[in-house]
């Protein structure tokens, strides 16, 4: 009988589930590629890249990147001035030079990809006519998302310094560790906790305004209801 010869009656019902049972099933063959597919792929196997802690960096260098950092911060209120979350990021490069300034636009542009990062590389991208942004460092005031770490990876960003983590949805290491998988043709380094508390104030600052405002709204919603109920039963 032939292998490919699958309308012969030798392949019972038994045979089939006995194959079945000692065949991979598609979730272990997808969980075998993750694991593997550096190795599947013919890669070099690179270390596992962890953030570095700015607090541990030279005087100098943690200098630089606070600079740089302000100047992200200050991009973070021009968001914060549209109604946005306050997030704001810069491209530097080498020389010191400032090559983009991105803030969030998600809702300005209705576009839910308008992350402050993403703004920058596209803008950053269109100055230069490439969107390969080798050499440069992308300064942002909040931990990137899978989206935007996956974004500068593809980007060729030499460094990621950001100031605050993402409890939710950081990719650098808070929640999921994108930024450091050795298994991307591109590796790149991330400098964490750059004006931390300056950072994640701006954002407590935000969302406490935003709360205190949703609960005004509420109530004075309320109070409405109220006071047309009134009107109406004493009408009636």
């Amino acid at each position: 009988m032939s292998v490919s010869d699958t309308s012969s009656p030798a392949i019972t019902a038994t045979a089939a589930v006995a194959a079945a049972a000692t065949s991979p099933t598609a979730a272990q063959l997808t969980a075998n590629l993750w694991v593997t597919g550096g190795a599947l792929a013919g890669a070099a196997a690179r270390p596992f890249k962890r953030s570095i802690e700015g607090s541990t960096l030279s005087d100098d260098e943690r200098s630089l990147h606070e600079h740089f950092m302000l100047l992200a911060i200050e991009a973070a209120q021009q968001a914060e001035s549209l109604g946005e979350v306050p997030v704001g990021a810069v491209l530097v490069a080498p020389n010191g030079e400032i090559v983009a300034t991105g803030y969030n636009r998600t809702i300005t542009d209705h576009d839910a990809s308008a992350h402050a990062e993403i703004v920058a590389m596209r803008l950053a991208g269109q100055k230069l006519q490439n969107y390969r942004l080798p050499e440069l460092t992308l300064y942002v005031t909040l931990e990137p998302c899978c989206m935007c770490i996956m974004a500068a990876i593809h980007a060729r960003i030499a460094k990621v310094v950001y100031g605050t983590s993402d409890p939710r949805t950081g990719a650098c290491g808070s929640v999921f560790n994108i930024s450091g998988d050795p298994r991307h043709n591109h590796s790149l380094e991330v400098v964490a906790h750059i004006k931390q508390e300056e950072c994640a104030q701006q954002l407590r600052q935000f969302f406490k305004q935003r709360r205190a405002a949703q609960k005004q709204a509420k109530q004075q919603a309320k109070a409405q209801a109220a006071l047309l109920s009134a009107e109406s039963n004493a009408k009636s």
